[in-house]
């Protein structure tokens, strides 16, 4: 079941786990854990920056 954005502050993405940002599946790439994370689009395999709190869910 996917979590609420609130659990990403409490540093629980990590490398490759899926995350929905723009209504996409992405993958986080580095979390920076000062609300900043790396993903990437696994389509195009750009990274890119974002706040965690623009992220809808985290998927396990």
């Amino acid at each position: 079941m996917p979590t609420t954005n609130k659990q990403f502050q409490n540093g629980e993405i990590s490398f490759g786990q899926k995350v929905i940002y723009k209504s996409k599946i992405h993958f986080c790439f580095f979390n920076h854990e000062n609300g900043l994370l790396e993903i990437l689009d696994p389509n195009t395999k750009s990274i890119f920056l974002v706040r965690e709190k623009c992220l809808l869910y985290r998927i396990k």
